[in-house]
């Protein structure tokens, strides 16, 4: 009897919740013309990289840039790694002759380089990076429209051979009235921050020429955002010619230089970001539902049934818009509200068990909440090719008023997440339509005469922001919280499409540590519970031979010896099995 083993090979891998990793510490490292001058560690967290750009000659972006740096640059270069002093002093000692230069600089592998050797000066224009062919093109971008801010010429090199960029306040006065510079704005797609932040180890390389120091001017800065402190950058202090700030591991650290570097010259600045992290296992949790009730929210939606229903216990009223479903299968717990679109795309919830009267006005009052509150859900996009979130998407909003973002809200704005807190607040926080599951809390902190609000997103936080002052509140409110849309039931737009699931609203600021539990416990716990969540076919169980939810070559050696042993010839150990069913 001839015997024929056939292996179909299923290209599927699963991960559940894995082991977290923290920043631990951060060593910042800053030479100046080949020099070491300061080594210093932060106890802080190692770094990441928060957005997927580096402005370079200011703080912020090309749309609302400041804090910006008047004067030339040359040959900026960033290393996945860190430079050892001897490859700092090997950059040093090259700078005689930009041939011997490039070739110092090619042997150590930059990710990104930046020669600023194009002469054309459009608004926008192309450079070349001459770094990893992985990455994309960084652009040259002046505030101006006529890009007159930026001049780039051999003069302007910090070499003879070698062109630079001047980025000079002509063009803005021109424009403007007013004397800043311009800035470069290299943007990767992604992919550039996503390879560094595997190690948080990084060197930037370049070359300055200046005499004069506007504010706190940048060199460089891998943040879009002033207020996340983990990003990278270097800046120089408003007249002090002598001293530098490191910033990074949420520290900024001053560093007296030994030489006056406002003084015309060319010099030659690296600064290397060495990070160490700890693994910590996940934290153990009770099923979803009872870590949420442990936290007592005012307001939980779960999305399980047809009929709208408060969860929390309060029996607040809800309503489920015509341009929702609640469906399954889609990676939620259990089931999960799908937003469709259009104007009937929201749920709402009241404070109270009755129909609101639309655009009640609460004034300076929470609807859920007298003072402190926190927000959470989760959210999904659907799959790449089918409908996404309008530009100016709400995840919810508690404010009625057209035009009016008081209230708290918060919303997928293009690429950024708007949170809504007295006021609107660009969050620079990457909203992440990629059709995944994703974590979101919005915590608001109100003070007499401040208010802050954090994001927190798949169980870390991601930003802070604080206004201070009397006005510094929430409100007027809505007696009710939009879901899915802004404004009011009878009046919705900036639709956000996609799913929803878990809206829950607490009294008072949630924990980190608790924000954290939630977000391990929504994560599925064995093969089973993935299949259940329609993240894999019920083939999976039956293929996962040794039930680590890979369908790997460990799983086919099992099925194959277990396949043997059923089908063994007479005279073996096990000859036709009785226990066992044929397998050919």
């Amino acid at each position: 009897m001839e015997y024929k083993l056939r292996l179909i090979i299923i290209g599927v891998a699963l991960c559940l919740l894995p082991a977290v990793t923290l920043g631990d510490s951060v060593v910042k490292t800053l030479y100046i013309d080949g020099v070491l001058i300061a080594e210093v560690n932060e106890p802080n967290d190692g770094l990441d990289w928060p957005n997927d750009r580096v402005t370079i000659g200011a703080e912020g972006s090309r749309w609302y840039m400041y804090n910006e740096y008047v004067g030339k640059l040359d040959d900026f270069a960033i290393y996945d790694g860190v430079l050892s002093q001897a490859q700092v002093l090997a950059h040093w000692n090259a700078r005689g002759n930009y041939t011997t230069y490039q070739a110092a600089v090619s042997d150590d592998s930059p990710l990104l380089w930046l020669k600023l050797d194009e002469t054309d000066t459009n608004d926008g224009m192309v450079a070349n990076n001459s770094g990893s062919e992985d990455y994309r093109d960084g652009e040259y971008v002046a505030l101006d429209p006529e890009g007159a801010g930026i001049i780039i010429s051999p003069t302007a090199g910090f070499v003879a051979g070698s062109n630079g960029v001047d980025l000079n306040a002509n063009g803005r006065i021109a424009e403007m009235g007013d004397a800043n510079g311009v800035c470069i704005d290299v943007w990767d797609g992604g992919e550039f921050s996503t390879e560094l932040t595997s190690e948080g180890d990084t060197s930037i390389e370049l070359w300055a020429n200046y005499t004069d120091l506007n504010d706190y001017p940048r060199f460089f800065q891998h943040n879009g955002d002033w207020q996340q402190s983990d990003g990278y950058s270097l800046e120089a202090v408003l007249n002090d010619a002598n001293t530098l700030v490191v910033k990074g591991g949420g520290v900024a650290r001053f560093i007296d230089t030994v030489n006056d570097l406002n003084d015309g010259q060319w010099h030659h600045i690296v600064v290397t970001f060495d990070s160490t992290y700890i693994e910590v296992p996940p934290p153990p949790t009770l099923p979803y539902p009872n870590e949420v009730a442990l936290d007592n929210p005012v307001l939980w939606l779960r999305f399980e049934d047809t009929d709208p229903c408060d969860s929390s216990g309060n029996n607040y009223w809800v309503e489920y818009g015509g341009g929702t479903s609640i469906v399954g299968k889609v990676g939620g717990i259990g089931n999960c509200l799908r937003l469709g679109g259009g104007t009937a795309n929201y749920a709402a919830a009241a404070n109270g068990p009755n129909v609101p009267t639309s655009n009640t006005d609460l004034n300076d009052l929470y609807a859920f909440a007298p003072n402190d509150i926190t927000i959470e859900m989760w959210y999904k996009t659907f799959p790449a090719g089918e409908t996404q979130p309008e530009e100016y998407a709400y995840f919810f909003q508690q404010s009625g008023v057209a035009g009016n973002d008081t209230g708290p809200g918060a919303g997928p704005y293009g690429t950024q997440i708007l949170v809504l807190r007295g006021g609107a607040w660009w969050s620079g926080v990457n909203p992440k339509k990629d059709g995944q599951w994703h974590h979101l809390v919005v915590t608001f902190d109100e003070e007499p005469n401040s208010l802050e609000a954090q994001i927190y997103r798949d169980g870390e936080l991601e930003n802070t922001s604080a206004i201070t002052g009397t006005t510094a509140k929430l409100g007027p409110e809505l007696s009710h919280m939009m879901i899915g849309a802004r404004n009011d039931r009878g009046y919705t737009y900036n639709n956000f499409i996609g799913y929803v699931d878990e809206f829950a609203i607490y009294e008072g600021l949630l924990d980190p540590n608790r924000i954290a539990i939630h977000y391990a416990a929504f994560q599925p716990k064995n093969c089973a519970e993935v299949v259940e969540r329609g993240w894999a076919s019920g083939t999976l169980v039956v293929i996962d031979r040794n039930q680590d939810c890979r369908i790997d070559f460990f799983d086919f050696a099992i099925f194959a010896e277990q396949w043997a042993l059923c089908n063994e010839p007479p005279g073996g150990e096990n000859p036709w099995d009785p226990g066992c069913s044929s397998n050919w």
